[in-house]
């Protein structure tokens, strides 16, 4: 009988507690916080990330921050990404470059060797009509299936111009 190396359940327990420390670590500002996992460390560019939005918060502008956890093995600097939102016709795809990794090869984000390193970046602004209730993330990289990402997470938040309060 084949045995799974102890490794993979190390990856699996290290991000299922992560996770649980981004829904707890949620603020007053965030409207929306979720990662995704992606299969087995390998992003196939087939394998969309698909984010469900509650249709009660829709229809507003919220500060969008992109959360990557990845080990090792992955093999670049960066990472090339699109957010597709809305519904075709209407869809808004906004392209993203993610560095996680300085230019001597050091990860950005948190973590240490040998586990899950945590690069969260914020990007920009983005608008949600009504209806625009999932955003979907694919990665644009050539290499295919892209090896070592674990988990891809989204966060909205409200400008701090904007009082969370009344838009609850």
């Amino acid at each position: 009988m084949n045995r799974i190396p102890l490794k993979y359940f190390y990856i699996i327990g290290i991000t299922l507690f992560l996770s649980g420390i981004s829904t707890a670590c949620t603020d007053g500002n965030t409207a929306y916080y979720h990662y995704e996992a992606v299969k087995g460390l390998d992003w196939e560019k087939s394998d969309t990330l698909t984010f469900t939005i509650p249709d009660s918060i829709t229809g507003q502008t919220y500060n969008l921050e992109i959360g990557i956890r990845h080990n090792e093995l992955y093999p670049y600097q960066d990472i090339w990404m699109e957010l597709i939102h809305g519904v075709s016709p209407d869809k808004s795809i906004q392209r993203l470059h993610i560095q996680l990794a300085d230019e001597k090869g050091n990860w950005n984000g948190s973590g240490n060797s040998g586990s899950l390193y945590q690069h969260i970046t914020k990007e920009a602004e983005i608008s949600l009509l009504p209806g625009d209730s999932v955003l979907r993330l694919v990665h644009i990289m050539r290499h295919n299936p892209l090896p070592g990402i674990s988990d891809v997470g989204i966060r909205l938040s409200f400008p701090s111009s904007i009082n969370p309060k009344k838009h609850k």
